[in-house]
C-alpha cells in the first residue's frame, strides 16, 4: 500500500497560515486556528498593544497561499477571483471575514475585509478582489485598520451555516448505445401475428427490434439477410443511420424508434424480468416453485447490496400465503436535451400465484407507497439500474441492440432541505421529467 504523502499544495497552505499567525503574534494579538476548515482558517482576537489586554474584538480569516505569481499580478497590485460558493459563505452572518492572500517564500501577505469590499454591487457581481500591494499589506502596521473592522464578541458573532453541495441522482438511465442502422422494406404482411405464424411454421427466430407499419417492415436487423428476406421484398430494402431516427423531430419517427427500443428492452430483460401489459410495467418473474428470492446490485462503486425482489406475503391470522409481491418498474424512453434515457419508476406487482394479478393490486400498491420514503425509492432504483446492465462486463458482451450507461446525476452548488423538497422533483439543473432518487452531501 502506498504511504500517505504531504503534498506541496497542503504544505504551501500551512505556510500561509503560519505567516498570518506570525504577523498576528507580532501585533501582540491572539491567533486561534480552526481545527476543521469549512471556509475559515482561523480567527484573530485583538489585544491592546503594549499591555496585552484582550479587547473582546474578533475577526475571521480565510487564507489563500501560493508560491507562484498571483493572479493579474503587477509591481503594485494583484487579483483574486472568489468562487460563488465561498463568497456566498463569507457574506453570511455578521462576522467580519478577512481574505488574506500570501506568498510565504517571500513573506508577502495582503488583506481585505470581504463584507466591506463587496458592499459594492458591481464588485460583488464580478467576484474579483483587487489588492493594492502598498495599502493592503498585512503586517503589524494594520492593527488600527483591523480594529475598525473587528466586531465585539458581546454582539454575538456568527457565520451562516457552512456552504455545501449536493449530488442528485435521478431516475433517468442513460441509453449508451443502440443498433447502428435501421432497415426498411416492403412486405405483403399486414399484421404481426402473420409473421409469428410463419416463424412457427418454418422454425426460425425473430429477434426483437422490428415493427410492421403501412405495408413496410422496419427493423434494427438487415432485412436482406435470412430469415427477414422471407418476410419482405429484398429488392425494396433501404437502410438508414439509426441516429437519423433517434435525433429526428418527426413525431412518427420518434414513436417508431421508441417502439423498437421497447422490444429490445423486453428481450434484454427476459426471462428474469417480464413485461405485464395489464399493469404496463416490468416485473420479476418467479421461479416455478414460487420460493422467495433476492438479487444483488451495486449500491456504490465499491459496495454490493442484496434486495428481496420476489416475496410471499402471509395472512397474519392463518399463516397462509395471501399473495406474492414482485419488484417492478414502469419504463419510458425519453429524449431530453438531445440524449435518450430510460425513465425508471419503481413500483410493485401483487399476484395470487406468481402470475394472476391480485384483485387487491390497487389497494396493496397504494398502501406500500404511503409508507415508502426516499431511501426505499433509491434502493429499488439502484437495483433496477444494476439489473439493466446485469451480465455486461469484460467477459460477457452486452445485449447488442440496447446498452445502458449510468443514472443521470447533477451537482448543485447549494444544499437542499429534504423536508422542503417538492414532490414533483422539479429543480434547476434537472431535465424535465426527472425525479430525484438520492441526495448526498
Amino acid at each position: 500500500m502506498e504511504p500517505k504523502k504531504l503534498t506541496q499544495q497542503t504544505l504551501t497552505g500551512q505556510l500561509g497560515v503560519n505567516l498570518i499567525e506570525a504577523v498576528v503574534l507580532r501585533m501582540g494579538s491572539i491567533w486561534n486556528p480552526t481545527n476543521i476548515d469549512v471556509g475559515i482558517d482561523g480567527s484573530i482576537e485583538l489585544c491592546q498593544p503594549g499591555t496585552g489586554s484582550a479587547l473582546g474584538r474578533v475577526l475571521y480569516v480565510q487564507s489563500r497561499a501560493t508560491e507562484r505569481s498571483f493572479q493579474g499580478e503587477t509591481d503594485s497590485s494583484l487579483e483574486y477571483l472568489c468562487s460563488e460558493r465561498e463568497l456566498a459563505y463569507w457574506m453570511q452572518g455578521n462576522a467580519p471575514v478577512l481574505l488574506i492572500v500570501s506568498r510565504p517564500n517571500t513573506a508577502e501577505a495582503y488583506w481585505v475585509s470581504i463584507k466591506d469590499y463587496f458592499a459594492d454591487a458591481a464588485r460583488l457581481a464580478s467576484r474579483r478582489v483587487r489588492f493594492d500591494k502598498r495599502a493592503d499589506a498585512f503586517d503589524e502596521s494594520c492593527f488600527n485598520a483591523l480594529h475598525s473592522v473587528a466586531i465585539s464578541l458581546d454582539t454575538g458573532v456568527y457565520l451562516g451555516p457552512p456552504a455545501r453541495t449536493e449530488r442528485l441522482v435521478t431516475n433517468l438511465l442513460r441509453v449508451a448505445s443502440f443498433a447502428p442502422r435501421i432497415y426498411v422494406g416492403d412486405t405483403p404482411h399486414r399484421r404481426a401475428d402473420e409473421l409469428f405464424r410463419l416463424r412457427d411454421e418454418r422454425g426460425f427466430v425473430l429477434a426483437s427490434g422490428w415493427l410492421l407499419k403501412n405495408g413496410r417492415l422496419l427493423s434494427f436487423h438487415d432485412l436482406r439477410d435470412w430469415p427477414w428476406n422471407e418476410l419482405c421484398d429484398r429488392g425494396s430494402v433501404d437502410d438508414f443511420d439509426a441516429h437519423e431516427w433517434a435525433s429526428s423531430n418527426d413525431e412518427d419517427r420518434q414513436r417508431d424508434f421508441v417502439r423498437m427500443l421497447k422490444q429490445c428492452l423486453r428481450d434484454k430483460l427476459y426471462p428474469r424480468v417480464v413485461y405485464r401489459k395489464d399493469v404496463e410495467c416490468y416485473m420479476f418473474r418467479p421461479h416455478p416453485d414460487l420460493k422467495p428470492f433476492s438479487t444483488t446490485y451495486r449500491a456504490t462503486a465499491s459496495r454490493q447490496s442484496t434486495r428481496e425482489v420476489f416475496v410471499e406475503l402471509r395472512n397474519r391470522k392463518t399463516g397462509a400465503v395471501s399473495c406474492y409481491r414482485h419488484d417492478a418498474f414502469e419504463g419510458f424512453f425519453r429524449r431530453l436535451e438531445g440524449a435518450w434515457y430510460l425513465e425508471i419508476n419503481p413500483t410493485y406487482v401483487f399476484t395470487t400465484d406468481g402470475s394472476r394479478l391480485s384483485l387487491f393490486q390497487g389497494d396493496q400498491l397504494s398502501k406500500i407507497k404511503r409508507f415508502e420514503r426516499n431511501p426505499d425509492f433509491r434502493r429499488q432504483l439502484l437495483m433496477w439500474a444494476s439489473q439493466l446492465g446485469r451480465g455486461e462486463d469484460l467477459l460477457t458482451p452486452p445485449f447488442p441492440l440496447l446498452v445502458f450507461g449510468d443514472l443521470f446525476e447533477v451537482d448543485l452548488p447549494i444544499g437542499i432541505d429534504d423536508d422542503a423538497w417538492a414532490a414533483d422533483g422539479k429543480r434547476d439543473g434537472l431535465p424535465e421529467g426527472a425525479r430525484v432518487a438520492e441526495l448526498e452531501l
